[in-house]
């Protein structure tokens, strides 16, 4: 689906399509920081450069996080971008999710993700797209960032 430069890129996709769950986090993650850029060096060929792209990128994110996941990958700090991801995103067609947000902070902030826990603390204090703010949570998850 993507061209890109880079023999990293390359071993990851390589990797991630033979069943490394770590190398599709790492893929997704990449995808994801790509997402928050004007990626010069990623194109779909299919389309017009621009078109499309941003929606692409979020969907390549959120299927290589999913497989990764179910196959026992556990790798807080892109758990905690793919939540950012999903409270962030307004390109295209993909609209803010705070219930998947919430799932993928969720996540990272189990296994200690202090960025993770404030970002939940914040999600509760003030709400999220689908989330209404919760006083008791949001002191439980800032409580435990402050640890």
């Amino acid at each position: 689906m993507f061209q890109t430069e880079g023999s990293s890129y390359a071993i990851l996709l390589y990797l991630a399509r033979h069943g490394d769950p770590d190398a599709m986090l790492y893929l997704a993650d990449f995808y994801t920081r790509e997402y928050f850029q004007e990626p010069a060096h990623l194109y779909i060929p299919s389309e017009p450069f621009g078109s499309g792209l941003h929606t692409a990128l979020f969907q390549a994110a959120g299927t290589w996080a999913e497989h990764a996941r179910h196959l026992g990958a556990n790798n807080a700090a892109c758990y905690y971008d793919f939540g950012w991801l999903y409270q962030q995103a307004t390109t295209g067609n993909i609209i803010a999710n705070g219930a998947t947000a919430i799932h993928w902070y969720l996540l990272a902030a189990r296994q200690g993700y202090s960025m993770a826990e404030t970002r939940l603390g914040e999600a509760y204090t003030h709400g999220l797209a689908d989330i209404a703010p919760d006083a008791a949570q949001a002191y439980h998850w800032y409580h435990r960032a402050a640890r």
